[in-house]
C-alpha cells in the first residue's frame, strides 16, 4: 500500500474509530525509520509526515488519561515531565528559542541520514538543554554530548561547532538504528553504549540509562503531538 493511499484511507478509519469508540482509543503508527509506535496520542495531534497510522486499538478503560501511555510502556516515573524539565534555571521559552535555533539543521541533517527529525530534537533536549557549550561530568560535550572518542570516530574536530556535533550525533543514532530495531535500545545504547545494551540483551540496569531513556521518548512523543497540532 502506497503513502499516498493511507493518508486516503486515514479519515474512513478515524471515522470507525469515531462511530465505535469516541472517547477512548490507543494508536498503532509506523514511523520514518520502520519502527512501530503504540500511543494514546491521535491522529490529529501528531505529525502525519513523520509517521503512519497503521492500525486504530480500542481501549478497555476510556477513563485513562491523555498520554497516560508514556507511563504505561516506559515505566515512566510520575515526578518525569517531558522537554527541558531537567534543564534547571532555564525558563521555557529561552529554552524553547535555544530549540528554535537549530531546528532547520536538525532537520536537514536528520533528512539526510534517515533519522526522525523529532527523536534528535528529543535526544538534544534530555543531553544539553540545546546549549551547544554544554560539557558533562565525563568530558561529553556539545549539543548531543559527544565523548571523545566517539566525536573523532564520526569525523567531529570540534564539538562546540553546532553543525559539526549535530551531524557527528545523527549519524551515530543512525549507525545505532542500523543495530537494534526497537528505538528504546537505540537510545540506550546513545547512552550506555552498544556493547552494555548486547551485554544485558536490553536497555541496561542502569538507573541513569533507564531515566534517560524514558526522558528522551517522552521529549519524542512532545515533539510528535507539537508539531501535528
Amino acid at each position: 500500500m502506497t503513502r499516498a493511499t493511507r493518508r486516503l484511507l486515514l479519515p474512513l478509519v478515524l471515522l470507525a474509530a469515531a462511530i465505535g469508540h469516541a472517547s477512548a482509543g490507543t494508536y498503532l503508527y509506523r514511523q520514518d525509520d520502520g519502527t512501530l509506535l503504540h500511543t494514546d496520542i491521535p491522529p490529529a495531534q501528531i505529525d502525519s509526515d513523520s509517521v503512519t497510522l497503521l492500525r486504530v486499538i480500542r481501549e478497555a478503560k476510556s477513563h485513562r488519561k491523555q498520554n497516560s501511555f508514556v507511563r504505561r510502556q516506559y515505566d515512566t516515573d510520575k515526578n518525569v515531565k517531558p522537554v527541558f524539565s531537567h534543564c534547571t534555571g532555564v525558563q521555557s521559552d529561552a529554552m524553547q528559542a535555544r530549540a528554535n535555533a537549530y531546528a532547520d539543521t536538525v532537520a536537514a541533517l536528520a533528512r539526510e541520514h534517515r533519522v526522525s527529525k523529532h527523536l534528535v530534537m528529543a535526544v538534544i533536549a534530555a543531553e544539553s538543554c540545546f546549549d551547544r557549550f554544554a560539557v558533562s561530568k565525563a568530558g561529553a560535550a556539545g549539543l548531543m554530548q559527544l565523548m571523545p572518542a566517539t566525536a573523532r570516530s564520526l569525523g567531529v574536530e570540534d564539538p562546540f561547532n553546532h553543525i559539526q556535533n549535530l551531524r557527528g550525533g545523527i549519524r551515530y543514532l543512525s549507525k545505532l538504528s542500523k543495530q537494534f530495531d526497537d528505538q528504546k535500545l537505540v537510545l540506550a545504547a546513545y547512552n550506555a553504549g552498544p556493547g552494555n545494551v548486547r551485554k544485558y540483551n536490553g536497555i541496561p540496569p542502569f538507573p541513569e540509562t533507564r531515566q534517560y531513556v524514558t526522558r528522551v521518548m517522552a521529549n519524542y512523543l512532545h515533539y510528535l503531538q507539537k508539531q501535528g497540532q
